[in-house]
């Protein structure tokens, strides 16, 4: 969304934003109700769920393609509008890493869904199906991820003549909207989406390539040295109030001392370079 606005794609910046609230609420919804009922978090721990929650695994699916960017779902028609604003109006350079972006994406969240839902358990986890109160929140998101790019046109008219009539958005029917989706462009994105699928479906036989970026799993665990960061700051901010304890008596004339002190080095300043000017 934000490489959108950069490019000056204002309206497909926007209508991915409303096609993501969809999809994203949808996943973030649907892991809570996984997360609720097995009473954990750690995909390495779960498996085989899909039966055991067959609705959550049915609308989590369509959220997931949805942010793969699988046709007809919403996320494919929001982000092939970002990427065709991109090519258009962005360096090509920034442009390849988007497309190689949809890519990955469409690897993870397979590999996602995979180890959720499919194959065997991996360990003795009982789930349950989402009760109503879920399902009233995660049936319409779904519905919505299948649906909401029919909005495309009416979404174009409300920006360009009433939220935005500044920005330069171009009005145009859904009609429009598609037939402009439907490029070169988008069957290359659809190339690299398939590509990242296929990666993840062959991963048996790409093992070698996981041992090569060893490294990179070694620096993800080790939050690419961020923490170490952390603790730089924290142990150094902690050393210097110890070593400025010393000034703190606890006595109040010291304090009252030490303010006049500074409040009479600010006005002599402030003189000096008053008079000065």
């Amino acid at each position: 969304m934000v490489y959108a606005v950069g490019a000056g794609a204002i309206y497909a910046a926007q209508f991915h934003l409303l096609s993501h609230s969809i999809f994203k609420a949808l996943l973030f919804l649907g892991a809570g109700a996984v997360i609720h009922s097995v009473g954990t978090r750690d995909m390495r721990l779960m498996g085989g769920l899909g039966k055991q929650m067959p609705l959550v695994r049915t609308v989590f699916v369509i959220g997931a393609l949805a942010l793969a960017g699988i046709p007809i779902l919403n996320g494919f028609w929001s982000k092939e509008l970002v990427l065709e604003g991109g090519l258009a109006n962005g360096p090509l350079w920034m442009y390849i890493l988007m497309v190689s972006g949809a890519g990955l994406t469409a690897f993870y969240t397979c590999r996602m869904v995979s180890m959720v839902f499919f194959g065997e358990p991996r360990t003795h986890l009982h789930g349950h199906d989402a009760g109503t109160a879920m399902k009233i929140a995660l049936i319409p998101l779904a519905f919505g991820a299948l649906t909401s790019w029919l909005l495309a046109g009416p979404f174009s008219h409300l920006l360009g003549e009433e939220s935005l009539p500044f920005h330069g958005v171009h009005t145009l029917t859904t009609l429009h909207i598609l037939e402009e989706i439907i490029s070169i462009p988008t069957l290359i994105a659809l190339l690299v989406v398939a590509l990242g699928l296929l990666a993840w479906w062959q991963r048996g036989r790409l093992g070698w390539m996981a041992k090569a970026f060893n490294w990179l799993g070694w620096s993800a665990e080790h939050s690419f040295g961020f923490e170490a960061i952390n603790h730089a700051i924290v142990n150094g901010t902690q050393a210097t109030g110890e070593g400025l304890r010393v000034t703190q008596t606890g006595q109040l004339n010291w304090n009252v001392m030490g303010i006049l002190i500074g409040l009479l080095a600010v006005l002599a300043t402030l003189i000096i370079f008053g008079l000065g000017a």
